[in-house]
């Protein structure tokens, strides 16, 4: 695994902290969730569920895994490295075993990299599948994020919808200013090394170095990206329009699921303010994202008027889905396993 993108390069110790610190996280906003929703109220809320949404709101699963797979597969093929779309699936189900029921220190992306790099012959081409895959969404979610408010204007003045908003804008135009302006950026990031590099001992100066590498890690991929897609509007359309499908499934996601418990949810609410839940989801201080999304959930909809309980019931619906297609990698992976294939070793 050490040849991938220097994810993993000395992690043992900052990663157990980061572990268990995740692990206060989760129990923290558990426990709020808890105390804000009575477990009656949410029994009840459970009770009312629609078997007709809820068989929609689960076919919707494999539609939206495709959707994200096939964007994959596009990318791979732009670097040589496809190995056909059932191929690209099971390694995108084992990858989402490992990010989403594991306490592992190696995330999913790693390990899809890892998979198509064993299957290619090349993990440097691989890595980049993941990475343009990646940065991509991140993009097309940040600039969500940044408009989405204009769909309730009534609701803008609030800080709660302005400041993620001027975030995801600030996160934005930093990622665009990196994006077509690779050579700059590259050398600004060199001379902000080396002037940390430099710098006397100081209290402090090895939380400013983690952050600088992290800042680092992502210019990188940023930059991999740009490399990748600059001067191919092709290749870019094709990606850019299956990032958009991607999205517009996750609303309808939320959608359904509110539906399955009975919730009349606008769908211009929840185009509203999914951006920012998903925005606030990727926050690293919580299993992955274990009761921070669900308290999101919980906060942001009780804004527009959505009962908490309600709005718990669709938490914890998407949650069993997601929970679904990681038994679906657990399985795929431990068959494998079993017949001698590339089954991944024991990463937590």
């Amino acid at each position: 695994m050490g040849h991938l993108w220097g994810l993993v390069e000395n992690r043992n110790r900052g990663i157990r902290w980061g572990f268990w610190l995740k692990c206060g996280g989760t129990f923290l906003f558990l426990y709020a969730l808890v105390r804000h929703v009575p477990l009656a109220e949410l029994s009840s809320q459970i009770g009312e569920l629609d078997p007709l949404y809820f068989v929609l709101s689960v076919i919707l699963v494999p539609i939206m895994v495709c959707a994200s797979c096939a964007k994959w597969v596009v990318i791979a093929r732009h670097q040589s490295a496809s190995v056909g779309f059932l191929r690209h699936l099971r390694h995108y189900a084992v990858g989402y075993y490992y990010s989403n029921l594991l306490p592992s220190n190696v995330g999913g992306d790693i390990v899809r990299a890892f998979l198509l790099g064993k299957d290619i012959e090349s993990h440097s081409r691989a890595a980049i599948t993941v990475i343009v895959e990646r940065v991509t969404g991140v993009i097309c979610l940040l600039l969500l994020g940044a408009v989405s408010w204009t769909l309730r204007l009534d609701k803008a003045a609030s800080p709660y919808i302005w400041v993620p908003a001027l975030g995801a804008t600030g996160l934005l135009v930093f990622t665009l200013v990196l994006w077509f302006a690779r050579r700059w950026a590259q050398r600004t990031m060199n001379a902000l090394f080396a002037a940390i590099e430099r710098l006397p001992f100081l209290p402090g100066r090895r939380w400013l170095e983690r952050i600088f590498k992290a800042v680092s890690s992502f210019t990188g991929k940023i930059l991999t990206a740009s490399e990748q897609m600059s001067g191919r509007p092709v290749f870019v359309f094709r990606v850019t329009a299956l990032t958009v499908l991607f999205y517009g499934l996750a609303i309808a996601n939320v959608w359904l699921a509110y539906r399955t418990f009975g919730g009349l949810v606008p769908v211009r609410d929840v185009a509203t303010l999914l951006p920012i839940v998903l925005l606030i989801s990727m926050v690293p201080v919580s299993l992955g994202s274990l009761g921070l999304a669900e308290g999101a959930y919980v906060f942001y909809f009780s804004f527009l008027g959505v009962s908490p309980e309600l709005s718990l019931a669709m938490g914890l619906l998407l949650r069993l889905k997601m929970i679904t297609v990681g038994v679906v990698g657990l399985v795929v992976n431990w068959v494998s396993g079993r017949n001698g294939g590339d089954a991944l070793p024991d990463l937590t």
